[in-house]
């Protein structure tokens, strides 16, 4: 079964703040990515289609957000989501059907329990982790987009640990898998 990791491409002085936030604030530690402040876990339709004969986006997306009306781990359709996909990178997976069944069924357990976004996690970007836990901001029972889409590596066998990464970071760490991160466009048209 495939999915995409799909990041959102910050672009500076585009009235997007917390993107631009994120991106900056989690730029040194990560040289060499991409420019990503978001990202969403993208499954197909059930035709196992992303985009449909007359090239409309189908299948839907995982994360957790705090746009628009949405406020925490949700799933929705990716047509909903992805509006301009040269804003977007991607990586592609191959897992076996049964692995990603199951990390499916389990996100939609985290989609159902959501608990709201985990705000408070955000400044997991300023202070290392042992700082973050030491001052009780770290939330366990909210995802913020990396953490959720970390989970969903883990639970097909990509990725072993948990990190609690950036958007970038996630990018990185599943490129050192030697999965490879190419523009939205080049996956979907190749």
């Amino acid at each position: 079964m495939q999915g995409i990791f799909i990041f959102y491409k910050s672009k500076l002085f585009d009235g997007h703040c917390i993107d631009n936030i994120i991106s900056l604030g989690t730029m040194p530690l990560n040289w060499g990515t991409g420019n990503y402040s978001h990202v969403e876990f993208w499954v197909p339709d059930e035709h196992g289609r992303f985009i449909d004969e007359e090239g409309n986006v189908c299948g839907f997306c995982y994360t957790s957000t705090m746009r628009g009306e949405n406020d925490g781990t949700v799933c929705q359709p990716a047509n909903t989501v992805i509006g301009n996909l040269d804003r977007w990178d991607g990586i592609k997976v191959d897992v076996a059907g049964a692995l990603f069944a199951l990390a499916r069924a389990n996100a939609d357990i985290r989609v159902a329990n959501n608990k709201g976004y985990a705000k408070k996690d955000l400044t997991r970007f300023v202070f290392p982790l042992n700082v973050h836990k030491f001052l009780g901001l770290y939330d366990t029972s909210r995802e913020i987009c990396s953490e959720h889409c970390e989970t969903w590596a883990i639970d097909m066998d990509i990725l072993y640990n948990v990190t609690l990464p950036s958007p970038r970071r996630l990018s990185k760490r599943l490129v050192d898998t030697s999965l490879e991160v190419k523009p939205l466009k080049a996956i979907l048209y190749g």
